[in-house]
């Protein structure tokens, strides 16, 4: 395969054409300098076949340049020994490492800064809306000229440090709004000295760290650059412009090209969501790759091995840079490389363990990988030496982590399952509009599961007189959840169940009036489900925000399709009746009763909500409507069974919904960790 060739960059040869994505990943210590756990995070990587592994957001000016607050540095001597254990761990597993150097320039706040003044290209307004929020927190200060040659004098010496802790080469962050993208682009630089005025002077920052960096760390050292391939704002680069600078960088020392987006004011775009299409950004890497003679990859939702190959094949690319599909499964490279792509763990564009995390504070995860960003906290898991008999009551997500991770570990594990077939919520999950990869996740749980010798009892309902035949060691319970199905509403019977249309239990209507009662993150998802069969969709939640807990991203992706489809949210709204053609609820609104601070974010889409002091009143409406959906949540089941054989002496662990309702995360994690506790 073309994808496990060897590549030359610069003067070192790579082993294979896999690159991991530079990504944040929130592992700094609390000075910034590198953990054990980001060095067990990042070996894991050369230890699957990753070739090279670019840690993601590495300060050359700290804290000015931070756009988070834990970060790794490398803007001081003291921080390279770290960085140097680092560098071993990858090396001794055959991998590259080649930090990317960064600087948020105006793309970050003083609360990032730590108190200390943000530092810009040009301090004027500009069509980025997370630079403009940025300054709404605080002052910035544009750069004189003196200033931005210290701060290029801070980008070569921050790569002497990298080149003295044993890194094969750095890479410069100059897409994705930050300080280079903002040099590079017109849309942000307005500034009339040598920096600015024309595409020379815009790119002449970039060019001159590269020269820089080559003068000093020399010809061996390897300079790789993140640049963008388009911009998505008023006055920013075009796509020929893009191609220039790749020339102009080149010309000044650059040994290969990550080719991403610039400047946007859409964040799916550079960080694709489930809707996008597989290799969403192949086509700007393809046009800059005619543009230059070195080494030209692709990223954005790159998933499986045979597309991968294909674009290299295809001479599209010559390297493909994976970012969360190698936090789901660092052995992606050695899996594909000895065909068993089908034993890849499916990335499934989600986000909950990744960004979710990041966002919150914690060092990144994965929602199907429990082990990501854990590596050193758990160590090698070596196999029993004790093998028990277990019981997994349940084929759940959460059942099937715990069963072929027992299983792997050596225990003989039984796996009931009340149902046909295993998947639990997997099953109605992967319904929803571009919710494939879920489909694709449940198949490779289930796979895994026989993988490891499980033994599998579908159609076979847990029982005392069973469980007491099986004689089990251990119990892990993970019976799941239920859709709740009453409410003390009149005519709640009326209305069909979320999870019966789902199912496909009940069929989706066409070109009808439909209330949706729940706007969590199942109900809008129901809502997009009616959209294909020009449906015009009514939500009603309780709360004051719709689809909590939906991670950035798809929250803001779902409230623009929502607002092209004109659907009508009522937040604050309480059902008070259903009734043939009509459900009957009260609306707490403003007293005027406009659509305040929802229908800004939701656009065209009708919004009645308002903040807590908003002045407010409680007005009775009602809706005519042809079907009437209950999405209220979900309820555990099987809790008075676990009770029960717990009171029998069984020694129980009860996992995932079925301890409480809540996301794949959870009951994934809640099971692996069952599983390797079995030893304790």
């Amino acid at each position: 395969m073309n994808l496990f060739k060897e590549m030359s960059v610069g003067e070192g040869k790579t082993r294979n054409r896999v690159f991991l994505a530079p990504m944040g990943e929130g592992m700094a210590c609390v000075d910034c300098s590198v953990s054990d756990q980001a060095i067990g995070y990042y070996t894991e990587y050369a230890k699957g076949g990753v070739a090279v592994i670019t840690p993601g957001v590495v300060s050359v000016d700290y804290p000015t340049g931070k756009p988070e607050k834990l970060i790794f540095r490398i803007d001081d001597q003291r921080f390279v020994n770290n960085w140097n254990r680092m560098a071993e761990n990858i090396h001794r597993y055959g991998g590259m490492l080649i930090p990317q150097l960064h600087h948020a320039g105006a793309q970050t706040d003083i609360y990032m800064t730590d108190g200390n003044i943000p530092v810009c290209v040009s301090d004027v307004d500009c069509d980025h809306q997370l630079i403009m929020g940025h300054r709404a927190v605080g002052p910035q200060k544009e750069m004189t000229t003196e200033e931005v040659k210290e701060l290029v004098r801070k980008f070569v010496s921050a790569a002497k440090y990298c080149q003295l802790a044993g890194c094969d080469g750095v890479a410069l962050h100059s897409a994705h709004g930050y300080l280079i993208n903002q040099f590079l682009s017109p849309s942000t630089n307005k500034r009339t000295d040598e920096y600015g005025g024309s595409l020379e002077n815009q790119a002449r920052f970039g060019c001159e760290v590269i020269r820089g960096i080559r003068q000093t760390c020399g010809p061996n050292f390897i300079i790789g650059a993140r640049i963008p391939g388009h911009e998505w704002v008023k006055g920013g680069l075009t796509d020929d412009d893009c191609d220039e600078i790749a020339r102009m960088y080149e010309a000044a020392g650059c040994d290969y090209f990550d080719v991403s987006g610039g400047m946007t004011n859409d964040t799916t775009v550079l960080m694709e969501t489930s809707s996008y299409p597989e290799g969403a950004r192949v086509h700007y890497a393809e046009r800059i790759k005619k543009a230059v003679s070195i080494p030209v990859g692709a990223v954005g939702k790159l998933r499986h091995p045979e597309f991968c190959e294909k674009i290299i094949e295809e001479g599209k690319v010559d390297f493909v840079v994976l970012g969360r599909p190698l936090i789901c499964d660092p052995y992606w490279p050695k899996k594909a490389q000895s065909d068993k792509s089908e034993t890849i763990r499916p990335c499934l564009s989600c986000f909950d363990g990744c960004t979710n995390r990041l966002f919150s504070g914690r060092g990144i995860s994965c929602a199907l990988n429990p082990r990501a960003s854990r590596e050193y906290d758990l160590g090698k898991i070596s196999k029993t030496t004790d093998s028990k008999n277990i019981v997994v009551i349940g084929g759940g997500p959460g059942g099937m982590e715990t069963a072929f991770t027992a299983a792997s570990l050596g225990h003989k594990v039984i796996l009931l399952e009340k149902s046909s077939k295993l998947g639990g919520q997997f099953n109605l999950a992967c319904v929803p509009p571009h919710k494939e990869a879920i489909a694709e996740a449940c198949d490779w749980f289930i796979g895994e599961t026989y993988r490891n010798g499980v033994d599998v009892r579908l159609n076979t309902e847990a029982t005392l007189k069973l469980i007491g035949e099986l004689k089990p060691d251990e119990i892990i319970f993970a019976t799941g959840a239920d859709a709740t199905r009453n409410l003390p509403i009149p005519g709640v019977e009326k209305a069909v169940v979320s999870w019966d249309v789902l199912d496909g239990s009940v069929g989706l209507p066409e070109e009808k009036n439909i209330t949706i009662i729940g706007g969590g993150i199942v109900g809008c998802e129901i809502a997009q489900m009616m959209i294909e069969k020009k449906n015009k969709v009514t939500i009603l939640e309780m709360k004051p925000v719709i689809a909590e807990g939906l991670e950035a991203f798809h929250t803001l992706e779902l409230y623009n399709t929502f607002a092209e489809n004109n659907f009508k949210v009522v937040t604050k709204a309480t059902v008070k009746s259903i009734e043939d053609g009509t459900v009957n609820y009260t609306a707490t609104v403003s007293e005027n009763v406009k659509a305040d601070n929802g229908a800004d974010v939701l656009g065209q889409a009708t919004v009645v909500s308002l903040e807590d002091n908003t002045p407010s009143k409680e007005i009775d409406r009602s809706i005519k409507t042809d079907m009437v959906i209950l999405a209220v949540g979900q309820h555990s089941v099987g809790t008075d069974f676990s009770k029960e054989l717990k009171s029998k002496g069984y020694n129980v662990t009860v996992i995932g919904d079925a301890k409480r309702p809540s996301k794949f995360i959870d009951a994934i994690t809640e099971g692996y960790f069952a599983a390797i506790n079995l030893e304790e």
